[in-house]
């Protein structure tokens, strides 16, 4: 017959977990948590480029119905009138928004809502999230608040001397970049007091016109990586598609949130070959349509 300590024990052994059984369970959470970790972020990072490429066939596709409805006119791409995609938030043709109770990190959404709902592409494309990629983390930069996270390119109407004014001067639409992710950290103006980074001009290399060659071509303005090592394009007959950028240099640049890294040497040809290689000959130009 057991005695009444036995039985004691009995039931507290039957009732819960001994501290060996607690820290082997533990453990084996943390082990499938560490492998899944990285399976969900991959899965996250998939999620925020396919949104990305959503918006730039949405900006694509609105691109050719205004050119459709304006003699075949190219919409702007410099940002400061109202012939252009989106009007830069300090503009003078801008007319802002109320920001009463509007904190610092939403401004620069609302500041850039607003511009593009007084630029030419709202007709055709009504929801003016679809300048915002979901990874672009600048809009929470306390330093340069910036929400626009797409550039179109100077050669396409960009107000520069060798850009193209007409849709039917492009020749090779399925080749022709029409808007890039851009990480531009700099601060350019200061809005109620917040540090604003937004860029008023389109976005280009270093020395434009690329040459029939591209090999004396640096990236200035910065491509983006948002969503891991890639970036999104659209292109002048409606689609838009993600790449994955292959030189480190890039990458760098790419990443680099600090306002000088426009000299830097991660933006020079021979570091970026591969990269450069695929974007210049899609630079279109008066040289180059």
């Amino acid at each position: 017959m057991k005695s009444n300590r036995d039985l004691r024990g009995a039931v507290a052994r039957a009732g819960g977990f001994t501290l060996i059984e607690l820290l082997v369970v533990i453990a084996i959470i943390a082990i499938l948590a560490a492998m899944l970790l990285p399976a969900l972020s991959r899965a996250k990072l998939k999620a925020t480029a396919a949104t990305c490429v959503s918006n730039q066939k949405q900006l694509a596709l609105g691109w050719m119905m205004f050119a459709d409805d304006n003699n075949d006119n190219l919409v702007g791409f410099n940002q400061v009138a109202a012939t252009d995609w989106r009007i830069a938030p300090y503009a003078t043709a801008f007319v802002a928004p109320s920001l009463a109770g509007v904190g610092a990190p939403d401004l620069a959404r609302v500041l850039d809502e607003a511009g593009f709902k007084q630029g030419a592409l709202i007709q055709y494309i009504p929801n003016p999230a679809v300048i915002h990629c979901p990874g672009d983390m600048r809009s929470k930069n306390p330093s340069s608040y910036a929400y626009t996270s797409y550039s179109g390119v100077a050669g396409m109407n960009g107000g520069k001397s060798y850009s193209l004014t007409k849709r039917s001067q492009i020749r090779h639409p399925t080749e022709a970049i029409l808007w890039v992710e851009e990480n531009d950290p700099r601060q350019n103006t200061s809005v109620a007091g917040v540090p604003f980074g937004e860029t008023l001009g389109a976005w280009e290399f270093k020395t434009v016109p690329p040459g029939p060659d591209f090999t004396g071509v640096d990236w200035w303005d910065s491509p983006a990586i948002f969503h891991g090592d890639s970036s999104t394009f659209s292109f002048a007959d409606g689609h838009s598609a993600k790449r994955k950028w292959l030189e480190n240099s890039t990458k760098a640049h790419a990443a680099d949130m600090n306002s000088s890294k426009f000299s830097s040497a991660n933006i020079a040809y021979a570091k970026c070959k591969r990269d450069i290689d695929f974007v210049a000959p899609r630079y279109v130009t008066d040289i180059n349509p």
